[in-house]
């Protein structure tokens, strides 16, 4: 299951306000090899503690309200000249004069990013990719990549995995990057169940964290 959320590309730079509006489209996924481990975390659900508790579960099922949640980033870019012609009809002549010569300037860059969730019975991922200037960040991108946030069940095996929130919010200089997803133990619609939130953190600087 692959759930896309739509965004609107806002480019402001420094010399001027910019903001590009273009369709979007479904971010390619990032490839393994591609990106680097930054972060690996171990999270425990209590209201997923307390549920299964409170039912009467084995231990087994209570371990499985502990995930590893990991966060790999890849290696830093610069839109080309290409990426920069493709928004030319989204933007006035004004705006596509001050968006190239920001990136001739090399001030706009970007990076992929993908947090992975696992708790042995299943997998969820969000990824995508981040464009920022130094004083501002923002999710969306150029070309073929823009303006999408791809949040993704990989698997699981006896529970019901549904997404309930997959966006971005925050200020113009740090973003909050989130998968939320509802788990029903067994199948869906189970009195047994609860939501979980990962959250990745981005800045100005193309700083991430979670």
């Amino acid at each position: 299951m692959t759930y896309v959320v739509r965004a609107v590309a806002a480019v402001i730079l420094a010399s001027s306000t910019l903001m590009v509006a273009t369709s979007a489209s479904a971010a390619a996924p990032v490839q393994e090899g591609q990106l680097k481990v930054v972060s690996s975390q171990k999270v425990t659900s209590s209201e997923c503690v307390a549920k299964v508790q409170a039912r009467g579960g084995s231990g087994r099922e209570v371990a499985a309200c502990t995930s590893t949640v990991t966060l790999a980033v890849g290696a830093e870019t610069h839109p080309s000249s290409k990426d920069v012609a493709s928004a030319r009809s989204a933007l006035s002549p004004r705006e596509f004069e001050a968006l190239s010569a920001a990136a001739v300037a090399g001030t706009v860059r970007a990076a992929p990013f993908q947090q992975g969730k696992n708790n042995g019975t299943d997998q969820e991922e969000q990824y995508g990719r981040v464009y920022y200037d130094g004083s501002r960040v923002w999710i969306a991108t150029y070309g073929r990549y823009t303006g999408s946030h791809i949040c993704k069940v990989d698997w699981a095996v006896g529970y019901d995995v549904t997404n309930t929130g997959c966006g971005d919010y925050g200020s113009s200089s740090q973003r909050s990057i989130y998968q939320k997803w509802k788990f029903s133990l067994g199948v869906k619609g189970s009195p047994v169940s609860w939501e979980e939130t990962s959250t990745i953190f981005v800045n100005a600087s193309g700083r991430f964290w979670q």
